[in-house]
């Protein structure tokens, strides 16, 4: 019987990837979340999941590139699915949202160059911004969402979320009590949207059963799935070309 090939996703950011909780006293990476789902939704397909978040990295003179050229030159199977979310620190560092996006974009390019599908996020907000901030989180993620490129995906994680409120922080506790991270609820729900939109691509991009490869298909980087007001456990998706 022949070894059948898993699929690979490296899960890449900073502290909302790393699951940051409670000062850092836990942890809840979403990445569990999504490979429960996945393997739940796509049960004869097997998944490796891998999870590098750097608390406080920027992609901005930070150690983002670094970090994925090493995670890419050790890996001893290329990975066919790299998440990445990155630019909320540098944006609570006050750079502007369009030199972020050009950062962001040469961190994906190391992606697409080993051969990976990028699944970009939005970045998510924080409770009590600004509304200059605000609109620097909207400028950021409207760039992120508009990009197009063969391998290139996002998923708008930030409009999935329920509000950045101080009711979603001490009631529902989506949000962690310092008003930028997340509660384990919220990694929860971070993670199902991810992997419905996930399951939905894959199934669109199978795995070769022999090879380990992505079969062609001409059609699958031509449509968008989205909705402008989706559920509480699903985000819209945008598939470039």
């Amino acid at each position: 019987m022949a070894m059948v090939t898993p699929i690979r996703i490296l899960c890449f950011g900073a502290s909302i990837t790393a699951g940051w909780n409670q000062l850092g006293l836990r942890y809840y990476p979403y990445s569990s979340t999504l490979e429960a789902r996945l393997k739940e939704a796509l049960p004869t397909i097997h998944f490796s999941v891998q999870v590098d978040g750097l608390p406080g990295d920027t992609v901005i003179h930070g150690q983002y590139s670094k970090r994925l050229h090493s995670l890419i030159s050790t890996a001893t199977t290329a990975y066919d699915w790299i998440i990445i979310q990155g630019g909320g620190n540098d944006l609570l560092s006050c750079r502007e949202p369009r030199v972020i996006f050009s950062a962001l974009k040469e961190i994906w390019s190391i992606a697409f160059h080993a051969g990976s599908r990028v699944v970009a996020l939005t970045v998510t907000k924080t409770v009590g911004e600004s509304d200059g901030l605000a609109r620097r989180y909207d400028a950021l993620n409207e760039l992120i969402v508009s990009e197009e490129h063969e391998k290139f995906y996002s998923i708008d994680v930030s409009n999935m979320l329920p509000p950045a409120t101080m009711d979603n922080i001490m009631v529902s506790k989506i949000y962690d009590r310092d008003g930028i991270h997340l509660g384990k609820q919220g990694y929860e729900m971070m993670g199902d949207a991810i992997a419905s939109s996930l399951v939905e691509l894959i199934r669109r991009e199978p795995h070769g059963e022999n090879t380990g490869d992505f079969q062609n298909r001409s059609d699958t980087h031509h449509f968008n799935i989205s909705n402008s007001k989706p559920h509480p456990h699903e985000a819209s998706t945008r598939i470039g070309n």
